[in-house]
């Protein structure tokens, strides 16, 4: 697959290998996101940290190996991280497999484990059982699905780049069955009526086939990509738009927007209902911006929660 052009590269592009691309990348959000990402990551696992004050290192010498990354508070625990790009790397390399293990010999004590990311799409038979596993395609839905409380737009625009880089080094497919969900109370009746979604300009960079709306507290309709996103679309010189525009922006004065055309894959036989809770415990939005999940979790989900 050829790289894409130099306005697809992400701001991580400048380390030297591919790996430690993606890793430092990693590195940077987790430090970013801080104790409630890294545990959001971890409840995947159904395993969260003992402490609120962790430490983001990398590339910590151990005895008989060097893992990417360690996460630790005070000594008391830790966490290595080790990552591989290259699917199957555990069966292609015995070096892979002799490094996997003597990581494992570093977690001798309770709460120390070592997690382990690959772009394979189930479990790496080569494992043992004593890690935590994660795709990373798992890791992106995570890190795009998680919502901090307060605003962080430095960790939304590092989570969207680090998106770029996987996408653009092949790392894992997110086209195929991914869905973009976005918050819908004009824009999915404007899709019924008119086939299209119509957003404020360059909103979106990441690729997907796939659109819905989380609308009135449920989403109810998927919508397929036809074409786009189109940026810098001056809706008077665009064709498909001329309808709306007369039904519902006859002022419309050229403001620059992007544009998805689409047409209905389904309407969902049973809406999926949103149960998101907010720290204080009362039913909030499911999204602020956009989040992404796939087809086969909007298909099989009866709640917002496990789109995740």
């Amino acid at each position: 697959m050829a790289k894409k052009s130099i306005s697809y590269q992400s701001v991580f592009g400048h380390y030297k290998t591919e790996e430690n691309m993606v890793t430092a990348a990693l590195l940077h959000i987790l430090k970013e996101g801080g104790e409630d990402l890294i545990n959001y990551i971890l409840d995947a696992r159904t395993q969260a940290l003992p402490s609120s004050e962790i430490t983001v290192l990398s590339q910590v010498k151990g005895v008989g190996s060097v893992p990417d990354a360690v996460l630790t508070a005070n000594y008391s625990f830790k966490l290595l991280i080790e990552s591989k790009i290259k699917k199957n790397a555990l069966k292609n390399s015995p070096q892979a497999k002799q490094q996997y293990q003597a990581h494992l010999k570093q977690c001798h004590k309770p709460g120390d484990t070592l997690i382990y990311i690959t772009p394979d799409q189930s479990r790496p038979a080569m494992l043992n059982g004593m890690e935590l596993w994660y795709s990373w395609r798992e890791i992106m839905d995570l890190l795009e699905g998680f919502r901090p409380q307060d605003n962080n737009p430095v960790l939304e625009y590092l989570i969207g780049q680090f998106h770029i880089l996987l996408e653009n080094l092949n790392v894992c497919d997110f086209v195929k069955d991914r869905v973009i969900i976005v918050g819908g109370n004009w824009g999915e009746q404007v899709a019924l009526d008119y086939s299209l979604y119509i957003c404020q300009n360059r909103r979106f960079e990441a690729n997907a086939k796939y659109l819905a709306f989380a609308c009135k507290n449920r989403i109810k309709y998927v919508f397929e990509i036809v074409k786009g996103p189109h940026n810098d679309v001056d809706l008077r010189y665009c064709p498909e738009a001329a309808k709306y525009l007369k039904d519902k922006e006859p002022l419309y004065k050229g403001e620059l927007r992007q544009v998805f055309e689409l047409k209905q894959q389904q309407q969902l036989e049973h809406p999926i209902i949103n149960d998101t809770i907010d720290k204080n415990g009362k039913r909030c939005a499911f999204i602020r911006r956009q989040t992404y999940t796939t087809l086969e979790k909007i298909e099989q989900a009866k709640y917002t929660s496990q789109l995740r």
